[in-house]
């Protein structure tokens, strides 16, 4: 009895021929790779450059550039020896003391930027505005605040404070005219470089 049902439930099976078999297997596989397909063109578009995430990317790594003082343009450790000035006048020795501690922090953030970038493969002309010609003057004016202004300033000399900043000034703008260059290369360099990318 126990055959008799085995033989009736293989009769009720439908059978496939091998044309059918191997025609459903081609349709499966052409179907999974239209999926495949479809899947990998949206994730390249959306990723690619001028794609909807590589425009957010650099959307917001503008949007903290516009909000954040760059660590490798000294402006903010040049607005902190204005603030130490008014300090001064103002004869706010808390503030002074806050305005140096700050002008400290930032002369190390600055050290530190220039480490990272040394070690990063940049071209030639980068690398020499960045860890040479905007260098320079920037630690002539950390040496300057280090050895001059802030020893002038602790002992009331007004003469010698404002003649190391005047000094600091010379070196500022000597580093605020790299930094424009430096600027416009790196603007230059990421424009090409989507352009180079947009043909793949």
């Amino acid at each position: 009895m126990a055959a008799m049902v085995t033989t009736t439930k293989s009769a009720n099976l439908p059978r496939f021929s091998i044309k059918t078999l191997m025609l459903s297997s081609i349709i499966v596989s052409i179907v999974g790779l239209l999926a495949f397909t479809v899947i990998s063109f949206f994730v390249m578009s959306r990723t690619k450059v001028s794609g909807p995430l590589y425009q957010e990317i650099i959307r917001n790594k503008d949007l903290v550039a516009d909000i954040l003082p760059p660590p490798e343009y000294i402006i903010e450790s040049w607005l902190t020896v204005h603030e130490v000035r008014l300090a001064a006048e103002r004869g706010d020795k808390a503030a002074i003391a806050a305005d140096k501690e700050k002008f400290v922090r930032l002369q190390k953030e600055y050290d530190e930027r220039q480490v990272y970038w040394g070690k990063e493969p940049l071209s030639t002309e980068t690398r020499t505005l960045l860890l040479e010609e905007s260098l320079k003057p920037a630690r002539e004016f950390y040496s300057i605040a280090n050895n001059d202004f802030f020893p002038a300033l602790e002992k009331g000399d007004q003469g010698a404070t404002q003649a190391a900043f005047a000094k600091m000034a010379t070196a500022y703008e000597g580093h605020r005219k790299q930094i424009d260059k430096l600027v416009t290369l790196a603007n230059k360099d990421a424009e090409q470089g989507e352009k180079n990318t947009a043909v793949y």
